[in-house]
C-alpha cells in the first residue's frame, strides 16, 4: 500500500454511501466512496500494509486501499462497538479496548480482549474503576499504554489520573506513572506525553 492518510467523515453520509478521504502529502486530498457492505466506518488504525476498522454489522473489517473493505471476523466487545472501543494493532497481534459498566463502583471499567489473528479473541481483562480517556492509547511493538482516570471505590473522591502499561500486547497490565493525563503519540520509537512540558519515553526494542 502506497504511503498515505485515511480519513472518514460520517456527516458526508447520503444514501448510504460513506465516503474516504486520502493523501499522500497532507495537502491535497481525493475523496473517494467506500465499498464493501458497510453500515458505519469507526477506529480506523494502521495494521502494516493495511488498515483496520470497525464496523457496526462486521464488525471488524481491513482494507489495503482504505477505500475497498473486507470482513475480518467479529470482536468481543459488543456487536455494535462505540468508538472507544477501539482494535490495536501490536507486534503480538491485535487488542481491543473498550469502556464497561463497573457494579458497584464509580465511573466505568476498562475492558481489554486480545487475538493473534484478529478473527479468535482471548476472554476479557478488565481494569476495575478504570476510565480510558478519549485517544489513551499507543502501541509500539508489544508495549501498550493506556491513559485515563482511576474513580475511588467509594465513588467520594475525585477521579485521579492514571495510566497502565502492557509489555505483552495487552495480555497482563500494571498500573505506571510519572507523566500527567493527556494524549499520548508515538512515532514508532518512542511515546510522548504533552501537557505543561513533554515527558518522553524511551521503550526496548
Amino acid at each position: 500500500m502506497d504511503r498515505r492518510l485515511v480519513a472518514n467523515d460520517g456527516q458526508e453520509e447520503r444514501l448510504n454511501d460513506i465516503y474516504a478521504w486520502s493523501t499522500t502529502d497532507g495537502r491535497d486530498w481525493m475523496r473517494s466512496p467506500i465499498t464493501g457492505s458497510l453500515e458505519d466506518l469507526v477506529c480506523v488504525a494502521e495494521d502494516g500494509d493495511r488498515l483496520i476498522a470497525l464496523d457496526y454489522g462486521s464488525p471488524l473489517v481491513a482494507s489495503t486501499d482504505g477505500t475497498d473493505w473486507g470482513p475480518v471476523g467479529d470482536v468481543p466487545i459488543g456487536s455494535s462497538p462505540p468508538a472507544s472501543a477501539c482494535v490495536w494493532s501490536s507486534a503480538g497481534g491485535y487488542l481491543q479496548v473498550g469502556g464497561a459498566p463497573s457494579p458497584g463502583r464509580a465511573g466505568s471499567a476498562t475492558e481489554i480482549s486480545t487475538s493473534s489473528d484478529g478473527v479468535s479473541w482471548s476472554p476479557l481483562v478488565t481494569i476495575d474503576g478504570f476510565e480510558l480517556e478519549f485517544g489513551g492509547v499507543a502501541v509500539i511493538g508489544e508495549t501498550v499504554i493506556l491513559d485515563g482516570f482511576q474513580h475511588d471505590i467509594d465513588g467520594v473522591e475525585r477521579p485521579v489520573h492514571a495510566q497502565f502499561r502492557s509489555d505483552d500486547s495487552g495480555v497482563t497490565w500494571s498500573p505506571t506513572s510519572g507523566w500527567p493525563s493527556t494524549n499520548i503519540a508515538t512515532d514508532g520509537k518512542v511515546m510522548v506525553a504533552v501537557a505543561n512540558g513533554a515527558w518522553v519515553s524511551d521503550l526496548p526494542d
